[in-house]
């Protein structure tokens, strides 16, 4: 889809640009879901990115709604994701998961991942 292709040439520039970095943050203005119904997505979008070179593991992070956050993840197997999400309060395997934070930020949830990173969760 065309969401898909401008997100591809974004990270193509940003990776050719800055080299490899750590972190790399995109920003995605998707609307809010209707109560009751899953936001995939997030998991679409962080299985796209596993496509990448050098792209060893994808956290999507979005608004859920006013004050509810969800983050979905996808490691081609250098990253424990289902470890690092039961931090969250979500659950999945090695390679997948996602979880579902209440009372919370993009923002907050994005500087505790990062954190948790960089400790090597």
């Amino acid at each position: 889809s065309k969401g898909v292709q401008i997100l591809q040439y974004q990270i193509i520039t940003l990776m050719t640009t800055n080299g490899q970095a750590p972190f790399l943050t995109l920003y995605m203005n998707l609307a809010e879901v209707e109560e009751g119904k899953p936001r995939e997505d997030l998991a679409k979008v962080a299985d796209t990115l596993l496509f990448f070179n050098n792209i060893e593991a994808s956290f999507v992070i979005g608004k859920l709604n006013k004050d509810t956050v969800g983050l979905s993840a996808r490691s081609l197997g250098n990253y424990d994701i289902g470890k690092i999400l039961k931090k969250f309060g979500g659950g999945g395997d090695a390679n997948a998961g996602a979880a579902v934070i209440e009372k919370t930020t993009i923002s907050k949830v994005e500087q505790e991942l990062k954190k948790l990173l960089k400790e090597g969760e």
